[in-house]
């Protein structure tokens, strides 16, 4: 029953998705394909991939979620994208914005996209900020947490999982 949840909710969007990726990028889709394959095998990156904008996936989180988003696009519902899409100037607040990878989507649906990003994390923030120096969008990046209140709190980030 496990192995049927797994294959509806991720094996059939990412063979679809695959081949729709693959008709538009063959080679980028193939070592796509491959990057993803052996991080499954091996549990680690195997080798670093640059997309045609110059995004490189360079950590298994990146990669994870660059599949997610632009493979499966787990996240692409027409009742926002096609607003989005079709915004003359869009605006869109990243908040926890992480590695930064949603914000990228954003930047790949429109061009004219200005992005607020805020991400407390140092290292997080600068993946957020090499996503900037290539899409060509405006940014503002923050480094902040959001909350209901204005102050300062400690955050603990014991597990560097996200920023390796």
């Amino acid at each position: 029953m496990r192995i049927i949840k797994i294959l509806t909710v991720h094996g059939v969007p990412s063979v679809i998705g695959w081949i729709r990726f693959a008709a538009k990028s063959p080679t980028f889709a193939v070592r796509l394909l491959a990057l993803r394959l052996g991080f499954f095998i091996t549990r680690r990156l195997l080798f670093k991939i640059r997309d045609a904008r110059g995004f490189t996936i360079d950590t298994h989180h990146e990669l994870i979620s660059y599949w997610d988003f632009f493979v499966e696009q787990s996240l692409l519902d027409n009742t926002w994208v096609t607003g989005f899409r079709g915004a003359e100037h869009p605006i869109a607040i990243d908040v926890g914005a992480n590695a930064g990878m949603f914000s990228y989507l954003l930047t790949t649906l429109n061009p004219q996209a200005e992005i607020y990003a805020f991400e407390p994390l140092p290292d997080l923030e600068k993946s957020i900020a090499r996503i900037k120096a290539i899409s060509g969008n405006t940014f503002h990046i923050f480094s902040a947490a959001c909350g209901r209140e204005r102050g300062e709190a400690v955050l603990c980030a014991e597990d560097r999982g996200d920023t390796d």
